[in-house]
């Protein structure tokens, strides 16, 4: 399985925006996971130009909430497999 993920933080909680890449590069839409350590943030959803969607509309919206830009981890190969929901 292959993911790209982005940390940010606010208040000592962390969030973590998570791009999974389709096993077929050609197929769309890609999976978006958010998830937070406060339990505010919480989405699953799958979208077409996924890696746009974080870049333009996630990442600003999260950063005008607060959220601090920690870590970016460009995409990797990372152990498991996952079914897409």
């Amino acid at each position: 399985m292959r993911c790209e993920t982005w940390l940010f933080t606010r208040d000592g909680d962390e969030l973590e925006i998570t791009l999974y890449e389709h096993p077929d590069p050609t197929a769309n839409p890609e999976d978006i996971e958010v998830t937070s350590t406060d339990g505010t943030e919480e989405e699953r959803a799958s979208w077409d130009d996924a890696r746009g969607l974080i870049l333009t509309g996630l990442i600003p919206d999260y950063t005008a909430k607060g959220w601090q830009p920690a870590a970016h981890h460009p995409m990797r190969d990372v152990p498991g497999d996952r079914a897409s929901w």
